[in-house]
């Protein structure tokens, strides 16, 4: 991708198409449409079962919000604790070597701060990369390694954003992801494919069934 990252252009779409979010917090709330579903439910941590069924969810709810043609803009923001023995040192090359053919003019990074939201600062990159050339089973995989102590884990926060469609996708870690967009519309299709992974308990239940006009 030969193009520069434009920082200043990705700003004024996140401030225009999601007005309450601020990227410098952790999480990110991007906007009050938004779907939350649970993925390794009823297996014990650490169970192999449990690594399997998060990232078996995990990856058909990545699948059916994006395609192989799409372009996404990856928001990632990787933990500044030096004395947390639990981070490996090569998760930061592990994370990019699943991103193929990403340009480096493709990327911006800065420090954020430590403040009210976060305890430790982080290194936060934003990479504009294709769909296609993102090994996304794998980095799936590794954030919910991460939580449930395997290897090899990915140790970042990562934000996947496309701009084409408003929506966005967010794995936390093995319990659940969290997928956004700037209308309901967007998300209904979603919602009624994967009802019965979706959060069963309230109030987020009964906010997404409002929300999205199930009865």
């Amino acid at each position: 991708m030969s193009a520069q990252f434009n920082f200043t252009e990705f700003i004024q779409y996140i401030k225009s198409t999601f007005p309450e979010a601020n990227l410098a917090h952790n999480p990110i709330r991007f906007s009050n449409v938004y779907l939350r579903f649970e993925l390794g439910a009823n297996y014990g941590n650490g169970t192999k079962k449990r690594i399997e069924q998060a990232t078996k969810r995990a990856v058909q709810i990545f699948e059916k919000i994006f395609t192989k043609d799409d372009q996404l803009i990856l928001v990632i923001k990787r933990w500044i604790n030096p004395d947390a023995d639990i981070i490996s040192t090569d998760t930061k090359e592990y994370l990019f070597s699943l991103i193929m053919n990403i340009d480096p003019s493709s990327t911006y990074s800065e420090i954020i701060p430590a403040d009210e939201y976060s305890e430790d600062p982080c290194e936060q990159t934003l990479a504009e990369v294709n769909a296609k050339d993102l090994d996304y089973y794998n980095i799936i995989k590794g954030i919910i390694h991460h939580e449930q102590g395997k290897y090899p884990r990915i140790y970042e926060t990562i934000y996947f954003i496309n701009k084409a469609s408003n929506i966005i996708y967010y794995l936390y870690d093995d319990r659940g992801c969290l997928i956004y967009s700037d209308g309901p519309d967007r998300l209904k299709e979603l919602y009624n494919e994967l009802k019965g992974w979706i959060v069963d308990h309230a109030p987020e239940k009964e906010y997404f069934d409002s929300l999205f006009g199930s009865k």
